[in-house]
């Protein structure tokens, strides 16, 4: 893990937090519809039409596979990708940097010092996640970009340790090399768009 964050000599990791596991409602009811629909309409061929002579039959053998096809293809890219994507995707913060890495993050993350953090705001999902504390972290680094972390658990005690850690690490004269717009790029994960958040571990 430690080679993969890149942390600079004396940089350490605070917490290190994936997207809470609220975020895979959405592929668990597409699972579940899928499902239902796919065996629904296996029931209605076998029920309202079940030719006995070619080339019906063949036809009615075509039909079933491409059901089955449709059914395997929508679990692959509707389920199973949002689950991996989730699992592979960390947001880590340090007592330097924030980081975004793994499978939704770019090739080679996304790591902007605290230094620049202009602002940061929590806001609670809605009932029930937001009484159990989950809701959604924006943290705004001015030209640097905005990384918005959804679904994040004790949403804000993150944000008040964010800007804790931010305040300490300070640095007036530190320079932003990126320009405006540097890591811009919506949708998903990343930075200007909803990043997946979640339970918060590996505190060190």
């Amino acid at each position: 893990m430690k080679k993969k964050l890149h942390l600079e000599p004396g940089e350490h990791v605070v917490v290190s937090t994936l997207a809470h596991p609220s975020k895979l409602l959405r592929p668990a009811i597409v699972l579940i519809v899928a499902v239902f629909l796919h065996g629904l309409l296996q029931r209605m061929l076998e029920v309202r039409w079940r030719p006995m002579n070619q080339p019906w039959t063949s036809i009615h053998t075509v039909l079933e596979m491409a059901l089955s096809v449709l059914l395997v293809l929508v679990v692959l890219f509707a389920v199973l990708r949002p689950v991996v994507r989730w699992a592979r995707t960390r947001f880590v913060l340090t007592d330097r940097r924030l980081m975004l890495l793994g499978g939704a993050a770019p090739r080679d993350g996304v790591r902007i010092p605290l230094a620049w953090l202009h602002h940061v705001d929590t806001v609670p999902a809605r009932w029930p996640l937001g009484l159990a504390g989950i809701g959604t972290l924006s943290v705004d680094f001015g030209q640097a970009g905005v990384l918005r972390l959804t679904h994040s658990p004790r949403v804000a005690e993150f944000g008040q340790l964010i800007e804790s850690k931010a305040t300490a690490h300070r640095q007036p004269s530190y320079p932003n090399p990126y320009g405006q717009g540097a890591y811009g790029y919506a949708g998903g994960y990343g930075v200007t768009g909803p990043v997946g958040g979640g339970p918060m571990g590996g505190h060190r």
